[in-house]
C-alpha cells in the first residue's frame, strides 16, 4: 500500500521546487514526468508547482517526483530515502534525530540506549536530568496554542464537509490538499519552526476565491490568538493579508 505523506512533507517539497526550479526547468521536470505543465491548474510558477505535487501525490507517484528531482538538483536535500520513508537522516550523518512535539532533536553517535525527551514549563522545578537524556525547556503553552489550531482547522474541514457535495469534484481535491498545506505551516509552533507566509496566503487566498462558503470558518481560524502568533512569525506579508482580509 502507497505511503501518505504528511502535509508537512508536500509543502516542504513545494517550497523546494519553487525555490530551486525557475519557470523553464519545472516545465522539463513535467515533461520528464508525463505531466502536461499547461494542464496544472493556477498560474505563476509557485502555484504550478504546488498543483504538481497535489497532482503526483493523488496518483501516488510521490516517489518518481522525488526521484527525478533527485536528478535534477541532487545539491538538494529531499528527504525521501529509497525505501520510501520521508525525513531520512543522509547516508554521511551519524547523528541520529529523535522528534517531539516540540520538534526535532539532533543526538550524537555515541548515545545510546533509552533516550528521554522531555517538555519542561518555564521555570519548573525538582526536574531531573541524568545520562542519556535529552530535555527541551519552552514553554509550555506553545502545546496550547498548537491544540487550539488544531481545533480551528477542524471547524474549517467540518465547515467544507458540509458543502462538499455542492463544489465540482476537481475543486473538492485540490481543496483537501490546500488545507493539508495550511494545516502544515499553521502547526509550526515549535521553537525554531518557521511558518512560510507565501503558503499562507496562497492557500489562503485559494481557498477563500475557490471555496467562499468556509469564509467564516477561515475567519474563525485566522482571528484566533494561538494562528495570530504564528501568522506573525510568518512575517509581515502574511499579517498584512490576514488584515486585508478578515481585519485583524
Amino acid at each position: 500500500m502507497p505511503r501518505k505523506f504528511s502535509a508537512q512533507e508536500l509543502a516542504d517539497w513545494h517550497h523546494k521546487l519553487t525555490d530551486y526550479f525557475d519557470d523553464g526547468e519545472l516545465k522539463t521536470l513535467c515533461f520528464n514526468l508525463g505531466v502536461t505543465f499547461d494542464d496544472l491548474p493556477g498560474d505563476g510558477k509557485a502555484s504550478k508547482a504546488r498543483e504538481l505535487v497535489a497532482f503526483m501525490e493523488r496518483r501516488d507517484r510521490i516517489p518518481e517526483l522525488i526521484a527525478e528531482c533527485e536528478k535534477q538538483r541532487p545539491n538538494v536535500e529531499w528527504n525521501l530515502s529509497s525505501n520510501g520513508n520521508g525525513g531520512a537522516a543522509s547516508s554521511g550523518s551519524r547523528a541520529h534525530t529523535v522528534r517531539d512535539a516540540a520538534g526535532s532533536i539532533q543526538l550524537p553517535d555515541h548515545v545510546a540506549g533509552d533516550v528521554i525527551i522531555a517538555q519542561i514549563g518555564a521555570g519548573a522545578e525538582n526536574v531531573a536530568v541524568g545520562k542519556n537524556v535529552a530535555q527541551s525547556i519552552g514553554a509550555l503553552d506553545r502545546l496550547d496554542d498548537k491544540q487550539v489550531i488544531e481545533q480551528k482547522l477542524a471547524e474549517v474541514t467540518a465547515a467544507f464537509d458540509k458543502v462538499r457535495g455542492q463544489v465540482d469534484a476537481t475543486v473538492v481535491a485540490v481543496a483537501d490538499f490546500q488545507i493539508r498545506l495550511l494545516r502544515g505551516e499553521l502547526e509550526k509552533t515549535a521553537m525554531g519552526q518557521v511558518p512560510s507566509a507565501n503558503v499562507i496566503t496562497q492557500v489562503g487566498g485559494w481557498l477563500l476565491d475557490n471555496v467562499p462558503q468556509i469564509k467564516p470558518a477561515l475567519a474563525n481560524l485566522f482571528v484566533a490568538s494561538a494562528v495570530s502568533r504564528v501568522v506573525t512569525r510568518a512575517g509581515g506579508s502574511a499579517v498584512d493579508w490576514v488584515k486585508a482580509k478578515f481585519g485583524q
